[in-house]
């Protein structure tokens, strides 16, 4: 991730580990309070969330690992900006792979479409894009 990610991108707050992070690095990072009262899907029943002693919590020390790619790597606003700017100027991404992330895909099939239709009106273009160029 390094070498191929963080490094192009001159990331310099940007952290993955596959374990807990260490403590200079928690150190360094916001606070986070988990504030989700609601029961879980695989809670049937439920009246209190088994997470309930959670709520009000610091949670900026937990272990983020389990999330992997939907949330274990940790960085800053600025090397976010960073990032978004890397991608979108080629510095990441072989060019035919930048197309393919800023192409239309339709959300009934999950295949590339030129446009939204009346047929698939929910196509989409990757979350990067549509933040960026919203419609």
């Amino acid at each position: 991730m390094t070498e191929k990610l963080f490094a192009p991108a001159k990331l310099r707050d940007t952290f993955y580990q596959p374990i807990a992070y260490p403590p200079d690095i928690i150190a360094r990072m916001a606070s986070g309070y988990f504030n989700n009262p609601d029961c879980g899907l695989y809670e049937p029943n439920c009246k209190e969330s088994t997470l309930a002693p959670m709520i009000g919590r610091d949670v900026r020390a937990a272990d983020v690992s389990w999330g992997g790619a939907a949330g274990g790597i940790v960085s800053t606003p600025r090397d976010l900006a960073r990032w978004i700017r890397a991608v979108f100027s080629g510095k990441i991404l072989p060019p035919e792979q930048l197309r393919e992330f800023l192409s239309f895909v339709s959300t009934k099939t999950g295949k590339p479409i030129e446009k939204v239709t009346s047929e698939d009106p929910r196509g989409s273009v990757s979350a990067w894009c549509a933040c960026l160029n919203p419609r």
